[in-house]
Order: C-alpha cells, then sequence, then structure tokens
C-alpha cells in the first residue's frame, strides 16, 4: 500500500467526504427550493391575472345590463 503524505490524509478522509455530500445536499435542496418557489409565484400570478380577467368580464356584462335597461 501506498504512503500518502498527511496534508493528503487531511484532504482525503471520510470527514471530508461527508462535508461534501452534505455539501451538495445542500445545493440540491436550494435548487428544489428555488423551483418550488418559482412554480408557485408563477401560479400566483396566474390566478390573479384569471381574477383579474373575470372581474373585468363581469363588470362588462352589468355595463350592458345597465345600457339595455
Amino acid at each position: 500500500m501506498r504512503e500518502i503524505g498527511w496534508a493528503q490524509s487531511l484532504l482525503f478522509t471520510r470527514e471530508n467526504e461527508m462535508i461534501m455530500f452534505d455539501i451538495a445536499e445542500w445545493i440540491a435542496n436550494l435548487l428544489v427550493l428555488g423551483i418550488g418557489i418559482c412554480i408557485w409565484a408563477v401560479a400566483v400570478f396566474m390566478i390573479a391575472m384569471i381574477v383579474s380577467m373575470a372581474n373585468r368580464w363581469i363588470k362588462e356584462i352589468i355595463n350592458k345590463g345597465e345600457e339595455h335597461a
């Protein structure tokens, strides 16, 4: 088995591998969180747009009814 120096032993230990996995997991979690926030923002925008359009349609229907009366 090949001897490794003390600097290499500091870089390639099981603890450091776990730290790297933890960092990768955090990055993946932030990515998923960001995608989820974007989806929620688009959904809220779409709902607000539908409510706004429905409000406009209802006002037009009411105004047409007042003109014919």
